[in-house]
């Protein structure tokens, strides 16, 4: 029984310094999180670049990380704006085919039997 105990006491604690310790960064996390959004391009992609490229499309691997970090600035700040940003970069993901997307067949040992 004192175990259990121990656990949820630990447990609560650890989620209030969790809860209270985004409340206190929470003007800093909205503060990147909108200048992040200032860098996004208009089909929801990032790059490498210090500010939207018209050069072409975002890259993928940074566009993920990036969308994921406005995500958690959404559960911080409750900005809807926040939310936006990481629903576009997730939609440019999406529609990435990578080139081979309907081309591979994952039978293809057995295709010609």
């Amino acid at each position: 029984m004192m175990k259990k105990f121990r656990r949820f006491a630990i447990l609560s604690v650890a989620i209030l310094l969790l809860m209270c310790s985004s409340r206190v960064f929470a003007d800093g996390i909205q503060s990147g999180a909108d200048h992040i959004l200032t860098i996004q391009n208009t089909d929801g992609s990032f790059t490498w670049e210090h500010g939207p490229s018209t050069a072409g499309p975002g890259h993928k691997n940074v566009t993920g990380p990036t969308g994921m970090g406005l995500l958690s600035a959404y559960g911080v700040t409750g900005d809807a704006d926040h939310l936006t940003g990481a629903t576009k970069a997730a939609d440019f993901l999406s529609a990435q085919t990578f080139g081979w997307v309907g081309t591979y067949n994952p039978f293809f040992f057995i295709k010609d039997l």
